[in-house]
């Protein structure tokens, strides 16, 4: 499978209902929730790969492990 943010080979699994965890050489290890997918899937949207990898570091620096991004963190490059 791929990376959700970067598109580079990652391992991926469901997380919760309809969820995905994601385990990135270069991107990290999170979650991305439900909703999130959802929207990606409908209008074709991409995580701005910067921006996303920011948020995912200062959540890792405040203890988060494994962040979660859903529809109040995510990160669009929408163009």
């Amino acid at each position: 499978m791929a990376c959700l943010i970067c598109g580079g080979t990652a391992p991926v699994w469901e997380y919760g209902r309809g969820g995905l965890s994601v385990d990135c050489a270069e991107c990290g290890r999170y979650d991305v929730s439900e909703p999130v997918i959802e929207i990606r899937a409908k209008n074709g949207f991409g995580f701005d790969v910067e921006q996303t990898r920011l948020w995912l570091q200062d959540q890792r620096l405040t203890g988060r492990h494994t962040p979660l991004i859903d529809t109040g963190t995510v990160k669009w490059n929408i163009p």
